[in-house]
């Protein structure tokens, strides 16, 4: 019980193999056992033969599949499915590494995997894709050969992804993150968009073969890349199996481009066109179009695509959706069947698409597959132009290179047409390739060195890829030279293949003269009667040199992976096995496995030249080599530090004795020159130490005083400040006391006159009365007195209070007032007030303006005079606000447009100084600078001055402005106003408001200018963005000037600070 046996069901089906069991129960003579796919089965007596016992190794697996003791296609697939249930994707088979499909995303591709798998030999670390990547780049470094990695497998297998992640690990570990590493990562978005579909079997097919050469520099570093594409599948353009879909990049267009775009393509939704609906299927569960369509976006940038470019293609893409909804009618010519395209919304759009003219009866099937196969391969050129670094003829150093091979597997479909002779070819080839390196170049180099081993057996398909294309008279030439004839057909082209190849046993002919079909023995197996090659349409659906251009380019890619050392990567998909790939597969395996185990039976053999090993020991010699390298190498540093810092001291000790001598001769020179000077230069030198010592007393003391003198001054600055505070205060408590002293006189000399009238009252009333009523009476009239005294006192300190009360709130409205929005009228009021306001008619004199006011005789100004004496002195000003961080010239430069400065310039501008999104204030801008220049005289007035023989010579200026501002309406406005006036008399505030609403009219008009420039932009006229060719027809006045300024810099809310900044230029 617990042991692990092979169990053989015998169910009698092609590709039975024994399954892996643990032995539960044995009782009188029946064994209980459980398989490893979680059945119990009963073994009786009869049926012992069905049991074997499984070895070791097979019972928990190993990494190297080398190591096992069952060698057989059981053992193998035993050993995968314990890895796999366990998470373990990768097993090695020597150095070919077997990768099964996850379908989900493992925590083994990280940075810090990549930096584990760096510089590491096969079997050193679990296996690992990025092993086999890491061998191909320190190889080729290593050996300075190129290298390849052949990746294979059938579709669903991880051929694209297994190529993405190994050009991940060669981006990564070249250690340089240039611009052409992204650009080759960017390479395979597009690549997937416009060659990879969904199929039954796999979500992103690649349907298209590919060749990545990624070239490296000396350092190793990344310097550029070259694609080679093979056989699109063109047919899936037109035409898709049930639940598959087309190519990617139409339903990610359909679902990413923009609304606006998509309308001028014509554009609709994936369900609304043939070509897409073939298949019954328009969406993918595990695709994201919307965000695979910003990502082909984003790597058509990196990879220098231009906008037009991107345009073109869109339309070609569209122009093909159109096509696919074009309708055909049957008719009749001359006695022929025809067919003509029915006029449709599609064929227009087609045809304007593709700029051709709406004659597209001609279009078929096979017109858009050529369309759709140049458009691919113009893509892989592009790319191609934008990563491929041609090597240079004045290079001396040759360049090393990687190529990676992601090619599609063996087809067997029900319908197998010339592209799966095409596909099954290229497989053959590889196969080819696969069996000369892995079995033949290995056996024929043991017989040179003359080695005791066993013969293998395996699979040779020399003979089938002779009858397909190497041999005279092979199927590609019988096929490309029945293209050629005129009358060529496919029963003819049939005819030929059956009488050449009959006898041939790679070759299986139709089993009647009825059938159109035809079967070659392939490496993966024979296609059985329903799956064999269909001629028919053989020759109409190809070109005559498509054939051979392929064979050309297939030989071409074969002779580059034989100068290469390749590496072989083996994808298996694990839950839907084709039945021919999924064996040979395994039987290549299981045979690579036996050729290293029985091919070298003993750990080692000594041959002529070489000594043979086994795989493991060969990793044990190349470990136990990199360490005495690794000594050696110290130990030459060592030697090499040793000798460099001998040679440093040596000429570091010639250098000393040098410098020695010539320090002692110059040293008894100047022994000798000192002798000869004598006393002499001992006085200089005692002069010199003493003038030096006498320097740094003075420096010293000169840096004390220094410091006293900044304390002095730091002190003199505080005491100044101090005595202007207690002066501040002095003065201040000295005009309260004066301020209290002065009522106290007034009120002792108000108590001592009434002192006086109380006596010499009591004095005239001794004479009518008694002293003693007399005394009374006066005391009675002086307190009357006292209190009217006390209630006038009351008064007065009301009347301050009220008066202080009154300030505070004319000090809070005048806050208030600041906080308010400015009142165009009240600014304008305040401004021009000047102007006049005792009458509506203009040229009348008003009150002078702030600043000006002294120019007036102000009558009682002498009035105050008396109260500034019991004022205190006025306080120091504030310091004022440092205002270099607020420069106009930094204003200027940040947000002025174009080549504005803040200099100031006597031309007209070409644009406003701001931007303004409004075209009108743009013109007004422009206007207003032009205003300002003339009014200034930095300007001159245009020279075809405007005479006026109508009389209007004579009317004053201000009426003129008048008219021009306002017209009938101002007067009419005008005569409303003087009803007004005359109707609220009796109201003097709405009198003087009269001229204030008189200038709210004059501003708030537009002028003849303004006037004009609407008219001239709405006729049309083409002025450009100068704005001021309406201002040169004639000569203005400054109150004109003025009021164009007004009108537009100020009134405009958009231009006040556009004015500002040039009132500051002008400053």
């Amino acid at each position: 019980m617990g042991d692990y046996v092979w169990l053989d069901l015998k169910t009698g089906r092609e590709f039975d193999v024994p399954v892996g069991a643990v032995v539960k129960l044995c009782d009188s003579g029946q064994i209980q056992v459980l398989d490893d796919e979680g059945r119990e089965h009963w073994i009786f007596p009869q049926n012992a033969t069905n049991i074997k016992p499984m070895h070791p190794t097979s019972v928990h697996g190993v990494e190297d599949m080398i190591r096992l003791g069952d060698l057989n296609e059981a053992g193998i697939l035993r050993n995968l499915l314990i890895r796999y249930n366990e998470h373990v994707i990768y097993t090695y088979t020597g150095s070919i590494l077997v990768a099964v499909n996850p379908y989900q995303l493992l925590p083994i591709y990280t940075p810090d995997h990549i930096r584990l798998y760096t510089n590491r030999k096969i079997g050193e670390m679990p296996p690992h894709i990025f092993a086999i990547a890491d061998n191909c780049y320190f190889n080729m470094q290593r050996n300075n050969k190129d290298q390849c990695c052949i990746i294979s497998g059938e579709s669903g297998a991880g051929k694209t992804e297994s190529t993405k992640l190994i050009l991940q690990f060669l981006a990564a570990i070249s250690g340089q993150h240039s611009w052409i590493e992204q650009q080759v990562l960017e390479a395979t978005p597009i690549l997937e968009a416009f060659g990879n579909a969904k199929t039954i079997r796999n979500d992103n097919s690649s349907r298209f073969g590919k060749y990545i050469d990624i070239h490296f520099n000396k350092r190793g570093a990344i310097e550029g890349a070259k694609i080679e594409q093979y056989l699109l599948e063109k047919s899936r353009v037109c035409r898709q199996a049930a639940d598959e879909r087309n190519y990617h990049i139409f339903y990610c267009m359909l679902k990413g481009m923009a609304p606006e775009m998509k309308a001028k393509l014509g554009l609709g939704l994936a369900r609304e066109y043939s070509y897409l609906t073939t298949g019954n299927c328009t969406e993918c569960d595990g695709r994201d179009d919307l965000a695979d369509y910003s990502s082909i976006l984003s790597a058509m940038k990196v990879l220098m695509f231009s906008e037009t470019e991107n345009l073109e293609i869109s339309k070609l893409l569209a122009a093909i959706l159109h096509l696919g909804n074009l309708r055909f009618e049957a008719r009749t010519y001359d006695n022929l069947d025809a067919c003509v395209v029915v006029r449709s919304p599609d064929l227009m759009t087609a045809a304007s698409l593709m700029e051709v003219c709406t004659n597209l009866g001609i279009m078929s099937n096979t017109v858009v597959h050529g369309i759709y196969g140049r458009l691919f391969v113009w893509i892989v050129d592009k790319i191609n132009a934008a990563i491929y670094r041609p090597p240079t003829c004045e290079s001396s150093v040759i360049r090393r290179s990687i190529g990676l091979l992601d090619i599609f597997g063996f087809e067997n479909f029900i319908v197998n047409s010339f592209e799966q002779l095409c596909i099954n070819f290229a497989n053959e080839n590889l196969q080819q390739f696969f069996v000369r390196h892995v079995f033949k170049l290995e056996q024929e180099e043991y017989n040179l060195e003359d080695i005791n081993w066993q013969h293998i057996e395996f699979t040779d398909n020399q003979d089938a890829l002779d009858m397909i294309a190497n041999k005279p008279m092979n199927i590609i030439s019988l096929i490309d030279e029945e293209s050629k004839f005129p009358k060529g057909t496919d029963a003819t082209m049939l005819y030929k293949l059956n009488s050449q190849h009959k006898l041939n046993t790679n070759y299986f002919p139709p089993k009647n003269s009825y059938e159109t079909q035809f079967g070659i023995q392939h490496f993966a197996g024979v296609l059985s009667a329903k799956e064999r090659y269909l001629t028919h349409r053989f020759l109409l659906k190809r070109s005559p040199t498509l054939s051979s251009q392929f064979k050309r380019s297939l030989e071409m890619l074969m002779r580059t992976l034989s100068v290469c050392q390749p590496f072989f990567v083996r994808c298996i998909k694990p839950n839907e096995f084709k039945k021919p790939m999924v064996r040979e597969d395994l039987r290549g395996t299981c045979q690579r496995i036996v050729s290293a185990r029985l091919g070298k039976q003993d750990d080692w053999q000594i041959g002529k030249t070489k000594i043979f090993l086994k795989d493991q020991h060969d990793m044990q010699l190349e470990i136990e080599r990199d360490k005495a390298i690794t000594d050696k190498v110290i130990l030459i540093q060592k030697s090499v530090r040793r000798l460099k810092a001998r040679t440093n001291f040596l000429r570091l000790r010639s250098a000393v004795v040098f410098i020695q001598k010539v320090w002692r001769g110059y040293r008894s020179r100047k022994n000798y020159q000192i002798m000869k000077s004598g006393f002499i230069r001992l006085q200089a030198v005692c002069r010199s130490r003493k003038y030096y010592r006498s320097y740094r007393i003075t420096r010293h003391r000169i840096t004390l005083i220094q410091a006293r003198c900044r304390g002095f001054l730091v002190r003199q600055s505080y005491w100044k400040r101090l005595r202007a505070v207690l002066t501040l205060q002095a003065y201040t408590r000295g005009m309260i006391a004066r301020r209290l002293c002065q009522r106290l006189r007034a009120e002792r000399k108000r108590r001592l006159e009434a002192e006086r009238q109380r006596l010499a009252e009591e004095e005239q009333l001794r004479n009518q009365m008694t002293v003693r009523r007399a005394k009374a009476e006066a005391e009675r009239k002086h307190q009357e007195r006292l209190l009217q005294l006390a209630k006038q006192q009351e008064e007065r300190e009301r009347e301050e209070k009220e008066e202080a009360r009154r300030k505070k709130e004319l000090l809070e409205q005048m806050e208030r007032e600041k906080e308010q929005p400015v009142d165009h009228s009240d600014m304008v009021d305040r401004m021009f007030g000047f102007l006049g306001d005792s009458g509506p008619l203009p040229n009348q004199d008003g009150q002078a303006p702030a600043g000006f006011e002294d120019l007036e005789q102000t009558p009682g100004a002498d009035e105050a005079e008396e109260e500034m004496l019991n004022e205190a002195p006025p306080l120091p000003d504030e310091e004022e606000e440092d205002l270099s961080e607020y420069k106009f010239s930094k204003f200027a430069a940040t947000y002025f447009q174009g080549l504005s400065t803040h200099t100031y310039i006597r031309r007209p501008l070409k644009q406003p100084l701001l931007f303004h999104e409004d075209e009108g204030d743009q013109l007004a801008a422009l206007a207003v600078w032009i205003t300002v220049l003339r009014f200034m005289g930095d300007l001159p007035e245009p020279k075809c001055e405007m005479v006026l023989h109508d009389g209007s010579e004579k009317i004053p200026v201000m009426t003129k402005i008048y008219e021009t501002l306002g017209k009938r309406t101002y007067k009419k406005e005008l005569q409303e106003l003087q009803v007004e006036e005359e109707n609220s008399s009796a109201d003097a505030q709405k009198r003087n408001s009269i001229r204030h609403k008189l200038v709210s009219l004059t501003l708030k008009r537009k002028s003849k200018i303004t006037e004009e420039v609407t008219r001239r932009l709405t006729e049309g006229v083409d002025y450009g963005l100068q704005g001021n060719s309406m201002l040169e027809d004639r000569p203005t006045s400054n109150l004109e000037k003025l009021h164009f300024i007004i009108g537009n810099g100020i009134l405009r809310p958009a231009l006040r600070f556009t004015v500002q900044l040039f009132w500051c230029r002008i400053r």
